[in-house]
């Protein structure tokens, strides 16, 4: 688990590090002297290429804020989910396993 947690914190930084790097490359086609239509647009297809990883990797914001009910989970709340489950499963799992100790809240 924490694997896939550090796997997809490095997909999340190396993601943001791209779209600053667009940026730059963005500008600099538009401050060229001769006009690069076709490179102008590879970097904004790249650009809406970055939304949608950016949108898989941390679920979409927008929808975050317009209704939190129905937003699909970003993959480190999804993560965060799972583990509290299982955390829970091994809790409940140990409790009815042994019935004489005395029971926790949790």
């Amino acid at each position: 688990m924490s694997e896939l947690r550090r796997a997809t914190a490095s997909a999340d930084a190396y993601r943001g590090e791209l779209s600053n790097k667009l940026k730059f490359i963005k500008q600099a086609i538009l401050d060229a002297p001769a006009a690069l239509p076709e490179a102008l647009s590879q970097v904004t297809n790249f650009e809406k290429r970055m939304v949608a990883v950016n949108t898989s990797l941390n679920g979409d914001a927008s929808m975050a804020k317009e209704n939190l009910k129905y937003r699909h989970p970003s993959i480190p709340e999804f993560q965060r989910l799972k583990a509290l489950c299982g955390q829970q499963a091994r809790l409940r799992h140990k409790r009815q396993s042994n019935p004489y100790k005395p029971r926790t809240t949790i």
